[in-house]
């Protein structure tokens, strides 16, 4: 006899994600819509072709998940993405690009997205990484995934070495963040959102450098 949850995981597979396409070319939006009409899994409740409309159809529509493209009208992606899921919380975001947009990833991940796949993905990809998104889960294109990680170790770098020339200014300065901002080239307050990001996230201690 089949448990409760395998009861309702049944249940839940049964009714169609409910979708939501946002881009600008006509032709790319046509030719989804005809793969998605052929999935029982999914079903496609709007489109729209820029950004605005897209927040308009979610707020309206909630959708269980949201196919948006990184660059569009009105606000672009990252706007889009921001405004569904804010007026749509239950939305969860993909972004759709073209493989040499994959720079862009971190930008849509930052605005709430949690998938990238790549324009030309092939139909049953489409629909794993659409499942694995309303399922709860990630969906990066293969394709891209090395370039995140490169970009994203690119990041930590960068940001390793700027706390590392805060560190040794204040080191410098006995402390001092006046004159530390000051030697760094940067505003007192901006110093000091920085210091209490790097206390929050346990890379500098709560007792850290005084003023």
């Amino acid at each position: 006899m089949a448990s409760d949850g395998t009861i309702l995981r049944l249940r839940a597979q049964s009714v169609p994600i409910r979708v939501l396409l946002a881009d600008d070319e006509p032709g790319l939006r046509v030719a989804l819509t005809e793969l998605l009409s052929h999935e029982d899994r999914v079903e496609l409740i709007g489109t729209a072709a820029d950004a605005e409309e897209a927040i308009r159809i979610a707020k309206s529509d909630l959708p269980d998940v949201a196919l948006v493209d990184v660059r569009m009208p009105e606000g672009g992606g990252p706007h889009a993405a921001r405004g569904i899921t804010r007026v749509s919380p239950g939305t969860r975001v993909i972004a759709l690009s073209a493989y040499e947009d994959r720079s862009n990833v971190l930008e849509m991940l930052r605005a709430g997205a949690v998938g990238y796949l790549v324009k030309g993905t092939a139909a049953d990809e489409l629909v794993e990484g659409i499942q694995k998104v309303a399922d709860g889960g990630t969906s990066l294109s293969a394709e891209v995934m090395s370039g995140v990680v490169a970009e994203l170790a690119t990041q930590l770098r960068r940001e390793e070495i700027e706390r590392e020339a805060i560190l040794t200014t204040l080191h410098r300065t006995a402390g001092n963040r006046t004159q530390a901002a000051e030697q760094l080239g940067i505003g007192l307050r901006t110093l000091q959102r920085k210091l209490k990001e790097y206390v929050s996230r346990g890379l500098l201690p709560e007792d850290g450098p005084e003023p």
